[in-house]
């Protein structure tokens, strides 16, 4: 085999990788998605409910605090079930192909 016939193959042979390698390389990308999908979720709620209050007649410092205040139950409340059911997938035994 000559030289330029192996480096033709390599990216064939490099093909033949577990298909793991491309889920690993996918995860950092899926999670900062994600993260940030989530970060923006926040935001809306935190944000909308200082601006409801500035609409009502609160000062600048009053609005921030009632916002804070009042998304703080629906904010920890999602918050909690991202972090259950990603925990729940993390923990749960991934499945075995088995050969056929």
């Amino acid at each position: 085999m000559s030289t330029a016939e192996a480096s033709a193959r390599a990216p064939i042979a490099s093909a033949g990788r577990p298909a793991s390698s491309a889920i690993a390389s996918l995860i950092p990308i899926l999670t900062i998605g994600i993260l940030f999908g989530l970060a923006m979720d926040y935001q809306v709620f935190l944000v909308s409910g200082m601006r409801e209050a500035h609409a009502h007649g609160a000062s600048a410092q009053d609005a921030v605090r009632k916002g804070f205040h009042g998304s703080a139950r629906v904010v920890t409340a999602a918050e909690l079930i991202m972090v259950s059911v990603f925990e729940g997938a993390r923990l749960a035994p991934a499945p075995v192909p088995q050969p056929a």
